[in-house]
């Protein structure tokens, strides 16, 4: 029943990253630091060996420094970078390439989204929705973390966590 809760954990991140970034265009520290301060306590809970732990920290290292780059050359958004870097540790070095890959195939279908929606007029009800209108008229602004959460939900079944809850 444990494993169910500590599962839950990212995707509860994620789901909820993506919808401060859908409405107010950022994702809160709180998410990230969430998902580290967890993570330790379910690998301990999932009897991680020290050697996988290390490999997962190390990777949560290696996709801050990735983002961090994307981040400096104005590719990425700093929320989008933190929550990536706290999600690796979760998804696992075996789960991570599918994790990406889902997440580039769901920001490329948000990104064409997002186009289609800014070529429309806006609605008056826009007018009741701050956080649409801006999204409306936003020339490069993409709640990334959307894609974020859509790739991780959808890349769960590959989670090295989710193997070790559901059995397979």
């Amino acid at each position: 029943m444990l494993g169910y809760l500590f599962l839950s954990i990212p995707v509860g991140a994620w789901l909820v990253a993506a919808l401060n970034d859908a409405e107010e265009m950022k994702i809160p520290n709180w998410i990230s630091i969430a998902l580290l301060i967890s993570f330790p306590a379910a690998a301990l809970y999932f009897q991680f060996t020290t050697e996988m732990f290390v490999a997962s920290v190390a990777l949560g290292i290696a996709v801050l420094i990735g983002c961090f780059i994307l981040f400096a050359l104005n590719v990425f958004g700093g929320g989008d970078a933190k929550l990536l870097a706290a999600s690796a540790p979760w998804v696992g070095l075996a789960g991570f390439l599918p994790f990406i890959i889902k997440i580039a195939l769901m920001g490329g279908a948000l990104a064409i989204l997002v186009m289609m929606f800014r070529r429309m007029p806006p609605l008056p009800i826009y007018a009741h929705m701050p956080w649409l209108m801006q999204a409306h008229e936003g020339k490069s602004y993409i709640p990334y973390g959307i894609a974020i959460a859509a790739g991780g939900v959808w890349s769960l079944p590959d989670l090295p966590i989710y193997v070790l809850v559901t059995g397979g």
